[in-house]
């Protein structure tokens, strides 16, 4: 089996030709959201539609003793997040929609690797909502109707032997324009680190 491996929605793979499809997304750049050691998120525009792009580009040897010693399974590529995206929409929880997914190398230290979602659009972390709550508190019924939309929403993830290892409330998103129509849909996001389980 090859450790490459390329995988892209039709929209992206026009956007984007057949000529080394792989170095060309590493080599995007766009409105960085994120940039650490080995890993960065950028926003880019690819034939007019928003996408987000994850780019992995190797987390050296260093990166993944330190995390068995502390007895942490490394993270070492973007198939985390792929494959966690694939399992909440098998149990039907809302998340980035998946648009593209590379890996090249067979070494887990610099094994380079992508992962392209569609831009969600119009949506607000709680963690956002709730900082506004001091000058605007919602109606106590809204509140609780929120709460218990992301009880059932992290209850779906335990229960499905999902755990997201950043479960926090900036990670939960409110769809804005179905809360103008007084709906709550959330999307759970930054899967880079899920883990699996039976």
């Amino acid at each position: 089996m090859s450790c490459d491996q390329l995988e892209l929605s039709p929209a992206v793979q026009q956007a984007l030709g057949d000529q080394d499809v792989f170095s060309r997304v590493m080599a995007l750049g766009g409105e960085v959201f994120r940039d650490v050691r080995g890993r960065k998120t950028i926003r880019v525009q690819l034939a007019g539609q928003p996408y987000f792009i994850k780019q992995h580009f190797g987390v050296g040897w260093g990166e993944i003793f330190k995390n068995l010693l502390a007895f942490k399974v490394p993270v070492v590529s973007a198939i985390t997040e792929k494959q966690a995206i694939e399992k909440l929409g098998e149990i039907g929880i809302a998340t980035t929609p998946l648009a593209g997914f590379g890996s090249r190398g067979c070494n887990p230290a610099s094994r380079q690797s992508f992962l392209i979602t569609k831009d969600l659009g119009d949506i607000l972390s709680l963690e956002t909502l709730a900082d506004q709550w001091l000058l605007s508190p919602p109606e106590p019924s809204f509140k609780r109707h929120l709460l218990l939309e992301v009880a059932s929403l992290a209850a779906r993830l335990h229960d499905s032997g999902l755990n997201h290892r950043d479960f926090y409330i900036c990670h939960i998103c409110l769809d804005l324009p179905q809360l103008k129509q007084g709906n709550i849909h959330l999307y759970l996001i930054d899967l880079h680190r899920v883990g699996i389980r039976e």
